[in-house]
């Protein structure tokens, strides 16, 4: 809500006129942009503009929009040094929360890693994915004879809600049981985690 005051209540009715428009909000998406008019009665200082603001809910910076009044009638006229107004539309969607899924694999063929988000970000979101080297422990892949992979940042961009990517297995001549490669989360930006850690079979 905008507040319009005059420097002295008028024996008329006056009509203010006014315009918003987008600074770093959306028109029409983020808010409803308009061109209208507010009423100050006769012996009142001051009028009040409603701006409807539109929800969503995607996680993003807060962003501003632009009230600007116009001089209309000769009922009124604009203070010289008078500038527009910036108000700001505060986010209120909490960070997505991100799950992964891991696709199996026979030996030979690349696994399938898949980060899905909970809802939509207006961010660019972040993390690290390290391998957990456990040197080949008892039904424990071994980093660079079982697969391949070193550490990367992985980013979802903003308006994303999901990335895949693909680890690739070796195959050996060795009789054994299913392994797990196992990769940990950090550095995590814009996102919060179901699991620090992803663990599946090949």
């Amino acid at each position: 809500v905008f507040t319009v005051n005059l420097s002295a209540p008028s024996e008329r009715n006056v009509e203010v006129t006014f315009t918003t428009e987008s600074v770093t909000a959306n028109e029409n998406e983020d808010f409803t942009a308009v061109r209208g008019t507010v009423e100050i009665p006769p012996g009142e200082t001051s009028g009040e503009i409603a701006i409807t603001v539109n929800g969503d809910t995607t996680f993003e910076d807060d962003e501003t929009l632009r009230l600007s009044l116009i001089k209309g009638d000769d009922s009124y006229r604009l203070a010289a040094d008078l500038a527009p107004t910036i108000a700001t539309i505060k986010n209120d969607d909490p960070v997505p929360l991100m799950t992964s899924n891991v696709q199996s694999a026979i030996e030979g063929e690349s696994m399938t890693v898949n980060f899905e988000l909970d809802r939509l970000s207006g961010k660019d979101i972040s993390f690290t994915l390290t391998p957990i080297d456990n040197e080949g422990g008892v039904g424990v892949a071994k980093l660079g004879e079982d697969y391949g992979f070193s550490t990367q940042t992985v980013t979802i961009p903003s308006g994303s809600d999901n990335v895949s990517f693909s680890i690739p297995t070796f195959v050996d001549d060795i009789l054994e049981g299913q392994e797990f490669v196992e990769l940990e989360i950090s550095d995590l930006i814009n996102v919060q985690l179901e699991s620090e850690k992803i663990k599946q079979e090949k």
